[in-house]
């Protein structure tokens, strides 16, 4: 047999890789089978009187705190030592359950119902009594969330195993009872992925975290950083309006309002350990389309306090999850997390066997697990307001270095003899392998750069197109941290056949810090540039809004020379301050001032700021990147030109302002603004003015253009002064929504204002200011038709107003719209 990792196809076969493993495997097999096989038991749990499955019994062996629970079908899973032990099933509502285990084991377990009576509850005649709870509960949420703690500190120790789903792949390990020793030692006798961290967590009120990762580790990797994945598996408590599981955001149980989106059915009334509790089942409500989660809530019969909550949610594609949330009683009304599991059943990915023998090939379902325990927690730590800043997920500089000391005195659960071998395999593989430098390569390959060496090729620049250039063919390098951390050093060449011109420059960085946030940089470039829009420093321009570059038509030639120095100024604001010699040349026919000029030459200073207010930041891989601030972004652009200054031949001020906001409206979606605005002070060409941001295109395929007029033509409108601004409010699926299709309807609307005085300086060009307002709306609908993780759709939009065409036809445009995750 031949084991094969596959995703959709075979990406490695480990049978070459591993024969020059196999005196080490060897070895390691022969060295646990001397200290001991585990002892593996599994079975399912049911309820003795009704023989229905039971999801979430607390499975541990006693007298330790080594332990699991079932799953939604009952079917659990848990290793003991070679000693073996006494096996506990508790479970609230159920008698506890005992069983002594010598040996490896199927086990079906049948649990007996206690017989208990409800509680007396106030109830109106004809109302739920699980809604009278949930609103019980939402009117105690505030005094049960652990963030209206003055401060709190905890420790947690975070887990992650993947193995194969054995209920999914139930008919391969039924037919193959002995498998060859190889193949049984991948598929019995290790995880296929281990990974470890600890962290510390400090919070102070409102809404000040730190989190730092003190100790991480691996399977197969030396760099334990991709370990701060871990710690964002799923939302530190369900009391926010919002839980976010893996990254995506859903309606919590408990949330305001919860009783008009859940249907709540009061299943029992339990005690365990002298705590008495409501069983509350929730679910989505029918013909209700929103993200939304089903499973079991445990909540205090007198205070209305959260227990313990389950929830499981199903993505397209068979990607499932299920997570349950522990609270422990930490004081009067208070009940702090404590413990949090997850269960991932992955989409699109399969393991593959393939038996030579048989000539019969199996693809297995991986399985994720995590788990997460809170421990050393402290809810009235003295904590300082220095201990905060915005870097609020850290890495400790020796996070990957913790000694075996360490680990052994924060590890809340040890690692068997399963886990200690997948360090030492699939350690050995990722050295063979090599996997820390293809995990690197892909992390770079991510921002569009191909790491060759100590050089980055930015893929984004060998071939691009545009109406003035036409194909352009292109070449563009940056020097990577393999070279040094402290600089880098880049060039690029690139040569436009329609146009007949070649581009050409270079640069070089020189870093002040370890996080590259304070660096000065020098650069000299010869290119084209799209007329009458001004760059803002520190603003990257998302990826769909620069579909628009294919239609432009008219750029400048622009030469320029500057030199920057950037750092950040206080904790939201970063700066740029820079002086820079720029030479432009209109290629239309426009020409300026009585000489009719065509050539200009500006020498100017300019300052940028970047203002993210509450804007968190995560320090990895020894950079600050951006997490999320709930406040507007605000990028502004001061540029002040010089007259007979380095041979500059304008005196100017010019602004250049971007504001962004993305924001929820809860039960209807998100909404996206950007306000951007403009105004030029003096006499200058229409290169340093302000056109309108089109991306209108009626000559072939039309592609729609977030940040962008669908319908304003190309150089329609400019003006010495501007404002703009754009509105999309995207449902998702609120709107319509099936099991196999649930497109996005996003409506948008976009407006634009602009002013002009009119020196008579500006010749041979049609220059319009759209100064009684242009406006736009549509509507996009998005993922129609969904490739993997891209997604096509079509938008319509409709052009009215002082500036609408006589033929209605005009006014309109329909375009091709095309999705991702990162659109916005």
């Amino acid at each position: 047999m031949c084991f094969l990792f596959v995703t959709k196809t075979c990406l490695y076969s480990y049978k070459h890789t591993m024969k020059k493993l196999l005196l080490l495997l060897f070895v390691a097999i022969t060295y646990y089978s001397a200290v001991g096989q585990n002892i593996t038991v599994e079975g399912a749990v049911t309820d003795a009187s009704d023989k229905s499955q039971l999801a979430y019994v607390n499975i541990y062996q006693k007298g330790t705190t080594h332990g699991t629970y079932s799953d939604l079908k009952g079917n659990f899973t848990i290793d003991l030592p070679s000693a073996g032990g006494i096996l506990v099933f508790s479970y609230m509502g159920y008698e506890k359950y005992e069983v002594k285990i010598t040996k490896s084991t199927r086990l079906e377990v049948k649990m007996k119902p206690l017989a208990m009576s409800l509680e007396e509850t106030v109830v109106l005649p004809g109302e739920n009594p699980a809604d009278v709870i949930m609103r019980k509960v939402n009117d105690n949420r505030k005094k049960h969330d652990p963030e209206n703690l003055e401060t709190f500190s905890y420790k947690s120790y975070n887990k992650f195993v993947v193995n194969i789903n054995r209920d999914i792949d139930s008919a391969f390990f039924n037919e193959n009872d002995t498998l060859e020793s190889f193949e049984d030692t991948l598929v019995n006798k290790m995880n296929l992925f281990l990974m470890e961290s600890i962290t510390e967590k400090l919070y102070k009120k409102p809404g000040k975290y730190k989190e730092t990762v003190e100790a991480s580790r691996i399977s197969g990797l030396q760099n334990g950083q991709y370990a701060l994945l871990a710690t964002e598996i799923q939302s530190f408590s369900f009391y926010k309006n919002y839980v976010k599981i893996l990254g995506k955001e859903y309606l919590s149980p408990i949330a305001e309002g919860n009783t008009r989106k859940y249907l709540f059915i009061l299943q029992d009334t339990v005690e365990e350990a002298g705590e008495t509790a409501y069983v509350i089942y929730y679910q989505p409500r029918k013909n209700k389309n929103f993200d939304g989660l089903s499973g079991l809530l445990y909540i205090h019969t007198q205070n209305f306090a959260v227990l313990k909550a389950t929830a499981k949610m199903e993505e397209s594609g068979g990607f499932s999850t299920q997570v349950v949330q522990n609270y422990k009683k930490m004081g009067e009304d208070v009940y702090f997390p404590s413990l949090f599991t997850s269960e991932f059943i992955f989409a699109g990915v399969s393991i593959g066997l393939e038996d030579t023998t048989k000539k019969k090939s199996y693809k297995l379902t991986p399985l994720g697990k995590a788990k997460t325990t809170l421990y050393a927690i402290n809810l009235a730590p003295t904590l300082k307001n220095s201990q905060f800043d915005n870097v609020e997920l850290d890495f400790a500089p020796d996070a990957l270095n913790k000694d075996a000391e360490f680990w052994d005195k924060n590890r809340q659960e040890k690692l068997d003899a399963k886990d200690s071998l997948t360090y030492v395999i699939v350690d050995s593989v990722g050295k063979e392998l090599n996997l820390d430098r293809r995990l690197e390569f892909l992390r770079i390959a991510q921002t569009g750069k191909l790491p060759l060496g100590f050089v980055n090729v930015h893929l984004a620049d060998i071939i691009t197109f545009n109406n003035f250039e036409g194909v352009r063919l292109g070449a563009r390098v940056s020097t990577n941290d393999r070279l040094s951390r402290r600089f880098s050093v880049g060039g690029f060449y690139a040569y436009g056949f329609k146009d007949v011109h070649s581009k050409f420059g270079g640069n070089g960085t020189l870093y002040f810090n370890k996080t590259k946030s304070s660096y000065f940089d020098v650069l000299y470039s010869n290119d084209v540039m799209e007329t009458g829009m001004q760059p803002v420093g520190q603003y990257n321009v998302p990826k769909f809004e620069s579909m628009r570059y294919l239609y432009i038509s008219v750029m400048d030639r622009v030469e320029r020379s500057k030199a920057t120095f950037g750092t950040r100024l206080l904790r939201y604001i970063t700066a740029e301050v820079g002086v820079e010699r720029v030479n432009k040349l209109a290629t239309s026919t426009y020409r300026y001032g009585d000489g009719l000029q065509q050539y200009y030459r500006f020498s100017n200073a300019v300052v940028s700021l970047r203002w993210a207010p509450g804007e968190k930041l995560v320090r990895s891989f020894g950079e600050l990147r951006a997490r999320d601030t709930k406040w507007p972004v605000v990028y502004a652009t001061f540029t002040k030109g010089f007259n007979n200054v380095m041979d500059g031949q304008f005196d100017f001020f010019r602004t250049d302002l971007i504001a962004e906001y993305d924001f929820r409206v809860r039960h209807a979606g998100h909404s996206y603004m950007r306000l951007m605005a403009g105004n030029t002070e003096g006499n200058v060409p229409y290169t340093e003015l302000h056109f309108g941001k089109s991306g209108f295109n009626n000559k072939n395929l039309s592609i729609v253009t977030s940040w962008a007029f669908e319908t304003m033509r190309f150089n329609e409108f400019f003006g010495d002064r501007y404002a703009a601004l754009f509105f999309r409010h995207n449902f998702g699926s609120l709107l319509f929504k099936t099991k196999k299709f649930s497109p996005d309807v996003i409506f948008v609307t976009n407006m634009y204002i602009s002013g002009f005085d009119n020196n008579g300086a500006h010749k041979n060009f049609g220059l319009k200011p759209a100064d009684k307002g242009f406006f736009e709306s549509g509507i996009q609908i998005d993922n129609i038709l969904r490739i993997k993780f891209t997604g096509y759709g079509v938008g319509a939009f409709y052009r009215y107003g002082p500036y609408s065409f006589d033929k209605p036809a005009k006014n309109l445009a329909i375009k091709l719209s095309v999705s991702t995750p990162l659109n916005f």
